[in-house]
C-alpha cells in the first residue's frame, strides 16, 4: 500500500516523543523544555546522556558518536534503527502506536489540527515560564529582548566539558552591576526549579554566588533529582548510597567520571531537613568535604548528625585533592571506593 506523504507527516507530528522513547526502551535521565536525554540504544556505550532528542525539531542524535554518517534522524528513522524495520514498517509501527489509520486522511487531519492547537498552547505556557523565570526577572529588559545570554567559558576553562554543563543546564547572565555570572539552576528532589545561583566569573570576591530568588537552602540538596536514580536498587537487594559534597563543582567533578549518586549541601554543614532527605533516599552516606580546616570540621559535624540514622563514612582526601579535580574514574575509585 502506498502511504501518502501527508499522512506520514501527520503521524510523525502526532507521536508523543517521550511515550515513543519509553516504548522503544529508552531511559530518560534528564528532561528539559527542549530536550530529552538518556543512554543511547542505537550506539550503546556508557554515557548516560549520549542520546539527545530535540523536542522542537523532533530529531535525535547521539552525542558520544555525534552520529557521524548517520541519516534518518527523525522519529521514523529512530524506529527503523531500534526495531530493525523498513520505512513502511516503521510508519505502520507509529500508526499503530498513535491509533491512526493509514487510509483515513480526514481522521488524521482532525487529530493533526487538534495537536497543533495543543502545541500552540504549550508554546505559550513555555514562553510565559521563560518570561517569569528568576533569570529573566533579574535581567535588564533590553537584555531579555535580545534573548538570554549564553554562559561564558569560565567553567570549561576549569576542566568541565560543555556536554556536562549542558546536562546541568548551566547558562550565563550579567547581574545588576554588570558582572557576568554563570547561572546554575537549583531544583528540588522532584526536579522543580527553585532558584538560580549566579557564580561571578571575574573574581572570587563576595558575593561569589548570588541567588536570584531567595530560598531555604537548608531544605535542598543540589542534584538530588538526578542522584536518586543512581543510589542503587533496593528491590534488587542493593543498599542505597549517596555521596555528600560541598558544592556544585564537586558534583560535576564526580559526574565527569560518570558517578551520579552525588548531592551537594551547598556548604560544610547540613540541616535536619537535609539529613531527612539523605535518609529518605539512602542507607549509606559518604561524606566528601574539601581537605581544608573548614571541610574537615564540617565533615565531623555532619558525621555526628547522621550516624544515628544511616551508615556514614567520612572520606579524607589528601591535601590539594578535592572532587572537582579528580582526573579519572580510577582516581574516584581509589579515594571514594565506588564500584
Amino acid at each position: 500500500m502506498k502511504i501518502s506523504p501527508e499522512i506520514v507527516a501527520h503521524i510523525k507530528d502526532l507521536v508523543d516523543p517521550e511515550t515513543l522513547l519509553s516504548y522503544l526502551g529508552f531511559k530518560i535521565v534528564k528532561r528539559g523544555y527542549k530536550e530529552l536525554r538518556g543512554p543511547c540504544k542505537v550506539h550503546g556505550g556508557d554515557n548516560i546522556t549520549a542520546f539527545r532528542f530535540n523536542m522542537e525539531t523532533r530529531t535525535w542524535c547521539c552525542y558520544t558518536r555525534h552520529c557521524e554518517g548517520e541519516t534518518d534522524r527523525d522519529i521514523i528513522g529512530l524506529v527503523k534503527k531500534t526495531q530493525g524495520l523498513s520505512f513502511p514498517e516503521a510508519v505502520k509501527f507509529l500508526s499503530d502506536l498513535t491509533g491512526v489509520s493509514l487510509e483515513d486522511t480526514e481522521e488524521v487531519s482532525e487529530k493533526y489540527l487538534e495537536l497543533q492547537r495543543r502545541r500552540e498552547i504549550q508554546r505559550e505556557i513555555r514562553q510565559s515560564k521563560i518570561d517569569s523565570s528568576p533569570v529573566t526577572s533579574f535581567l535588564p529588559q533590553e537584555i531579555v529582548d535580545q534573548n538570554l545570554p549564553r554562559r561564558s567559558g569560565y567553567f570549561e576553562e576549569r576542566g568541565f566539558p560543555p556536554e556536562l554543563l549542558d546536562f546541568y543546564e548551566v547558562g550565563g547572565f550579567p547581574d545588576r552591576k554588570g558582572v557576568h555570572r554563570e547561572a546554575i539552576p537549583i531544583r528540588d528532589e522532584y526536579g522543580n526549579l527553585l532558584t538560580i545561583s549566579g557564580r561571578r566569573t571575574d573574581s572570587d570576591e563576595d558575593p561569589k554566588y548570588l541567588l536570584m530568588k531567595d530560598i531555604d537552602k537548608g531544605a535542598v540538596l543540589y542534584n538530588l533529582d538526578v542522584a536518586q536514580n543512581y543510589v542503587g536498587n533496593i528491590e534488587a537487594g542493593q543498599e542505597r548510597t549517596l555521596i555528600l559534597v560541598e558544592g556544585f563543582v564537586d558534583v560535576w567533578g564526580f559526574a565527569k567520571h560518570d558517578v551520579y549518586n552525588v548531592v551537594a549541601a551547598m556548604g560544610t554543614d547540613i540541616t535536619s531537613k537535609q539529613r531527612d532527605l539523605l535518609c529518605k533516599y539512602a542507607e549509606n552516606v559518604k561524606v566528601v568535604m574539601d581537605p581544608d580546616d573548614a571541610g574537615r570540621a564540617g565533615a565531623e559535624r555532619i558525621q555526628k548528625m547522621l550516624e544515628k540514622y544511616v551508615n556514614v563514612e567520612v572520606i579524607s582526601l589528601p591535601e590539594g585533592k578535592d572532587p572537582k579535580n579528580f582526573n579519572s574514574f580510577a582516581e574516584v575509585q581509589k579515594y571514594i571506593g565506588v564500584e
